[in-house]
């Protein structure tokens, strides 16, 4: 049945639509129910911006044909037939997500519950409508990249053009001014007449400048009667610092330079002026354009070029360029933000390089210019594969080379380190089991040994017999008895034996050196992560040797423990989290669990950059902020990211304090995950049982001196895939190896023979170690620049909103200009590749 026409109105009370009439009996599958429920309202809401005579469509959708709404739009089919819930339509007028939520507020906002009502029961029933001769107006004009490089002049390479003939040949001066005079010419005029010399001069200085000549340079300009004057002149201005002042002035504004953040509390960018210096400098030194673009796009990782006199790493300023933009110090969406701010960097970017408006294709295909979405999301790839940090670019060069050589010197003096050091403990070991009766002798008796030696020995004793952890405990519990006794079996770690948790995703492995990418700010981890046995040279000949390697791990160096920077930290909680030259950086993961867990030993940070989120302040997100203590011995630390499932992230440790810092795994898990083996071992476990604990100790430390002497502590990695036993053996042998050269003194002590002889034939060893970890300053300036991280492809974003992914999109550079092939970086974002 049919309603009554005149009984069916459509009117607004209120601002929002209300649907009045008598009569009506139409079903949602009835062409009637159309007319009088849908269309009056896709009439009144949506046809201004979707329609076929709308001034501006919106989206490239079309709603007054089906076809329109069959075909959609940029985000696809509007509705799908009999399934509301699948329909594009539906979950728009249910403002289910913001960035798709219709009528918008300007064509009254979300529309009343028995209209949307209307909207599924209409789509459910099939969306009929009535039968239309019209036809389906287009959409768009579809992309065509090579019909737009070929309309507009800006895609043609240059070509060289031979200049015009002209009529007044005697008025050039070069081939430009040919052009110039030939345009001219044709429009019937003539060249301005020469300015005089007072006007010329003032005018190239204003020009070059900004600034009139002073006095003294007009009388000089005035007086010079040769034909080169000008050009003197012109010299002098471009030698002035004044010409740099003057020009950076305008490349400042195009990068959008500031110094605050802006938004609430316009929170200052870290030692911004570096970077506007550091333009001023690449003026005036006449800095290559290309070189230029270089440094600004890849500056932290193409060869650096140095400042004079300073050695300063000036490339390495020219990144800081990317982060001159606001911060939002506690956005409610992380990812949301993220967006915005790398949308502001490639906009900026594009402008100032490229004289495009790459941004623009964020949401869509360019408008008018060759460039796709796809292009806009390949370039925002080098950008989340990158973040910020606080570089000491004043000694990174001096750090570099420091770094490089120590690991050099290490390598060539460890074996003559190892070999003298076990030559005076093999010395020692000769007299131990008397000093050791003397030393059991007094604690028995509660006497002091007259033997210096023997003194030593029983303070040590009676220190490990109450420290379950220390290396001679068990020796000690057995040996100091009236009656020695047997040393007992030492005792399982509960950490190996616990049951492991359900899910372990790896993140950052540092205990071999090919499983993960080795990423840091600074030099502090060394050019690699330590292996088990590596022999670490010491600071003196006193203490030859600094350690030995227990476990494999990244480890901070200690010429690095006392390093200091000056000028402004990060603001917020971050500034408490001195990152700079001494940070070691994750791989980019997607979180998928609750937790992050660090295999670490020493006092540590960690910071967890989720979606590259800079400004940490407030209690909003200070969850990605996290410290602990030194623990004394190897331990998995948490890190509770509850509130960032889903999240891309890489994490960024560093020491707190100068004390030893090292880090081995980095893990996603529920639980807390069982302690490898080789990190589980406590030094008490490494003396076997036995019946005789003097013979079990003596076999024990000369088997560790013997394996130092030869370098068999392990210079070379171990086999991949060892059977346990073989695992158990090396460590617990390193372990005897570590506390042997840390007890140089208990074992041989200084004055002795061997003790003179080891610090003569060391001396010259460690003096050319100590001369290269001393050989950086140790306090440099801070400035923002780029920290490059493993790479990371950025989606493809449905009218630029992360709610709405579509695929990834390799990084590469702009198809118009070089191809669609994607970079093939050799690491890290691409950025050097794309430079």
């Amino acid at each position: 049945m049919k309603s009554n026409p005149s009984t069916l109105g459509i009117f607004y009370a209120g601002g929002l639509l209300v649907s009045a009439g008598t009569g009506l009996t139409a079903a949602p599958a009835d062409t009637d129910f159309f007319e009088q429920k849908i269309r009056p309202v896709l009439a009144e809401k949506c046809f201004d911006c979707h329609s076929a005579d709308a001034k501006s469509l919106k989206g490239n959708l079309l709603l007054d044909t089906r076809e329109g709404l069959l075909n959609g739009g940029d985000t696809g089919p509007s509705i799908v037939p009999g399934a509301p819930e699948k329909s594009l339509l539906i979950s728009a007028i249910h403002y289910e997500d913001p960035d798709t939520a219709m009528p918008p507020k300007k064509a009254g906002g979300k529309l009343p519950a028995a209209v949307i009502a209307d909207f599924t029961a209409w789509v459910k029933a099939g969306a009929p409508w009535p039968d239309s001769t019209g036809t389906a107006k287009k959409n768009s004009k579809k992309f065509d990249l090579a019909q737009r490089k070929a309309e507009h002049w800006c895609w043609t390479p240059p070509a060289s053009h031979a200049p015009p003939a002209v009529q007044n040949a005697a008025w050039p001066r070069s081939l430009s001014d040919r052009f110039l005079l030939a345009k001219l010419e044709a429009a019937g005029l003539r060249p301005a007449p020469e300015a005089d010399k007072n006007t010329l001069l003032r005018r190239v200085t204003f020009d070059l400048t900004g600034l009139p000549p002073t006095p003294a340079a007009l009388a000089q300009f005035l007086e010079d009667n040769q034909s080169n004057a000008f050009e003197k002149a012109v010299d002098r201005l471009l030698s002035s610092p004044a010409f740099g002042e003057r020009w950076t002035r305008h490349w400042l504004d195009l990068v959008r330079y500031a110094e605050g953040r802006g938004h609430e509390f316009d929170f200052p960018i870290p030692n911004a002026w570096q970077y506007r210096d550091y333009v001023v400098r690449a003026f005036n030194e006449d800095l290559p354009y290309d070189r230029f673009v270089k440094e600004h796009i890849a500056g932290d990782l193409i060869p650096p070029r140095l400042q004079k006199g300073t050695g300063a790493n000036e490339s390495i300023l020219g990144t800081g360029f990317w982060f001159l933009t606001e911060e939002v110090h506690s956005p409610v969406d992380l990812r949301q933000d993220e967006v915005e701010r790398i949308d502001n960097r490639v906009d900026v970017m594009s402008k100032s390089f490229l004289g495009l408006t790459v941004a623009c294709a964020r949401c869509h295909d360019h408008k008018f210019d060759a460039i796709s979405q796809k292009d806009y999301y390949a370039l925002t790839g080098f950008l989340i594969s990158s973040s910020q940090r606080l570089v000491r670019f004043e000694t990174m060069e001096q750090e570099r080379k420091a770094s490089s050589e120590l690991e050099s010197i290490r390598r060539e003096i460890a074996p003559s380190l190892s070999q003298a050091t076990a030559t005076a403990l093999q010395a020692g070991l000769q007299s131990l089991p008397a000093v050791l009766t003397s030393a059991r002798e007094a604690v028995l008796a509660n006497t002091e040994p007259t033997e210096p030696a023997a003194l030593a020995w029983k303070t040590e004793l009676l220190s490990a017999q109450k420290d379950p952890e220390h290396f001679l405990h068990r020796f000690a519990k057995a040996w100091l008895q009236t009656k020695p006794a047997s040393i007992a079996a030492p005792r399982p770690s509960p950490a190996v034996a616990q049951n492991p948790p359900s899910r372990i995703v790896p993140i950052a492995d540092y205990t071999a050196p090919a499983r993960t990418e080795f990423l840091q700010d600074g030099f502090a981890f060394g050019p690699a992560p330590r292996q088990l046995g590596n022999v670490l040279p010491g600071a003196s000949p006193d203490a030859p040797i600094e350690g030995v390697v227990t476990a494999p791990a990244a480890r901070r160096h200690s010429a690095w423990k006392d390093i200091s920077s000056k000028g402004e930290l990060d603001p917020g909680k971050l500034a408490t989290f001195q990152r700079s030259g001494q940070t070691l950086r994750t791989p980019e993961f997607n979180l998928s669990g609750d937790s992050l867990w660090y295999l670490v030993r020493g006092a540590g940070k960690a910071y967890a950059v989720v979606d590259s989120h800079l400004m940490v302040q407030g209690p909003l997100h200070g969850k990605v902020l996290t410290m602990w203590k030194d623990l004394g011995r190897w331990e998995w630390v948490q890190h509770d990211l509850t509130a960032y499932p889903g999240h891309r992230a890489h994490v960024e440790l560093m020491p707190d304090g100068q004390g030893d810092f090292e880090v081995a795994m980095v893990v996603e898990a529920d639980t807390k995950p069982p302690l490898p083996e080789a990190f589980a071992l406590s030094p008490a476990s490494v003396l076997p049982e036995g019946q005789d604990p003097l013979a079990v100790l003596q076999s024990t430390l000369a088997e560790a001196a013997a394996a130092l002497a030869s370098g068999r502590l392990g210079e070379v990695s171990p086999d991949p895939s060892p059977s346990p036993s073989h695992i158990s053996n090396s460590s617990r042998i390193v372990l005897a190896a570590n506390w042997l050269v840390q007890s140089l003194d208990l074992v041989c002590p200084r004055g002795t023979p061997a003790r003179e002889t080891l610090a003569h034939t060391v001396r010259p060893l460690l003096e050319r170690h100590q001369k290269t970890a001393t050989s950086f300053k140790r306090e440099s300036q801070l400035a923002t620049a780029m920290f490059d991280g493993s790479g990371a492809d950025e989606f493809l974003l449905k009218r630029g909103s992360p709610r709405m992914p579509v695929a990834p999109v390799p990084r590469r550079f702009v198809e118009a200009i070089a191809g669609t092939e994607p970079l093939t970086p050799r690491s890290g974002s691409g950025r050097r590749e794309l430079a």
